[in-house]
């Protein structure tokens, strides 16, 4: 550990430019009262007179007073781009750990951008009785970059996503496999909770929806 720390004397004066002090990682311990938070107010004021731009994660509101500091804060002024959000962050968001649920998730998220950025039209993107050579020219359309989609319509498209065949396997399905889809209801009344929320509505910065639709 010598070779990492440099010990000063608490009546020395210490002087060290932002860029050396800040190349790396910096981390300040010190009991309770001994002045870490002053130590790193004065930091960041310093970077500030210097025209410095700096990001802090505040948990606290400790330094929400800081002199020309922006304050953005989850839900109010800064937001969860949803538009970002992989299909397994968004089964991760409302608790999905089962690995085929979590499939479902990841596909009705896919299809609800490709109905929205691809089909452009609102509701959900029917998987009964739409051929798969159709599917497949859609979602090679569906570009890889933020794209928006309707997060209140993930049970509904869900439930496309049982679609299976019957008889002409040219087809995604022709029917819903009822029984498969009874499985992710406990998830389906979670989404439909969660989504209603005004909390989780701001975060994510989601259009609210007074009613939703009910699935059949």
């Amino acid at each position: 550990m010598g070779d990492f720390i440099t010990m000063i004397a608490l009546t020395d004066n210490f002087a060290v430019t932002p860029d050396d002090l800040l190349r790396q990682h910096l981390l300040i311990l010190g009991a309770t009262g001994s002045g870490k938070s002053t130590s790193a107010v004065t930091i960041l004021h310093d970077l500030m007179m210097q025209n410095q731009t700096t990001i802090i994660i505040d948990p606290t509101g400790e330094y929400t007073k800081l002199p020309h500091a922006v304050v953005a804060k989850l839900g109010y002024n800064a937001f969860i781009d949803y538009e970002q959000l992989t299909g397994a962050e968004i089964a991760q968001i409302f608790g999905v750990t089962e690995a085929v649920a979590t499939e479902k998730v990841v596909d009705a998220w896919q299809s609800l951008k490709i109905q929205k950025n691809v089909v452009r039209q609102s509701g959900v993107y029917q998987k009964i009785n739409r051929p798969w050579a159709t599917f497949e020219v859609d979602a090679q359309r569906l570009y890889d970059y933020p794209q928006p989609a309707d997060m209140h319509l993930l049970p509904e498209q869900l439930q496309q996503e049982f679609a299976v065949p019957t008889d002409d396997f040219d087809l995604i399905g022709q029917t819903v496999d009822q029984a498969g889809f009874r499985t992710l209801l406990p998830l389906i009344r979670r989404i439909k909770s969660q989504t209603s929320q005004p909390a989780f509505q701001q975060l994510f910065n989601l259009p609210s929806r007074k009613k939703i639709a009910t699935v059949g």
